[in-house]
């Protein structure tokens, strides 16, 4: 989080918009303490439970677990490394 927090701001630049979800179900109180001692720029997310509609994020082989959609919503890219990101911008671009 730390890392696109740092770069958020050449990426909205770049056209793509940063957003983060907490994967692993928390409490709201432990959420909110992180997400104050950790500002970031960008909208973060938790998932509240476990269940059918969340088995997919809690379900993630790595974290972070990058996901990048074109202009039209649709994931052309995910699972990859974070210092993977510009080389995959890079590609939706073309």
């Amino acid at each position: 989080m730390r890392q696109l927090n740092e770069q958020a701001g050449a990426l909205r630049q770049q056209g793509v918009i940063v957003l983060g979800a907490q994967a692993l179900v928390t409490s709201g109180e432990i959420f909110n303490q992180w997400r104050s001692s950790s500002p970031i720029s960008f909208p973060l997310g938790r998932v509240l439970e476990k269940s059918e509609k969340t088995k997919w994020v809690l379900s993630a082989p790595e974290l972070p677990w990058l996901i990048l959609a074109d202009s039209h919503h649709s994931v052309v890219a995910e699972g990859f490394a974070f210092d993977e990101l510009d080389e995959q911008i890079k590609k939706l671009a073309k």
